[in-house]
């Protein structure tokens, strides 16, 4: 391949990746943005949903759980 060849290929490369970072760009600003409720106390059909679900589940404890060393059953082999 010669030099010219080599620098038409580059081009060619550069003009691709430059294009396809354009015709990126003007997708994403072209894209709508999601509308949005102004009412306040509306609610989404997933929240309908999932809602009364999580209403009927127990707590069973808290977070974060904490055991202590003697609690684990292991000693530490690097103690000294």
């Amino acid at each position: 391949m010669t030099k010219r060849d080599q620098m038409i290929t580059g081009i060619f490369v550069v003009v691709a990746i430059v294009t396809a970072y354009f015709i990126g760009l003007l997708t994403v600003l072209n894209r709508k943005a999601p509308a949005q409720s102004d009412t306040l106390g509306a609610t989404s059909s997933f929240e309908q949903e999932v809602i009364p679900i999580l209403e009927g589940l127990e707590l069973n404890g808290q977070l974060p759980v904490t055991t202590s060393p003697e609690e684990l059953g292991k000693d530490d082999p690097f103690a000294q």
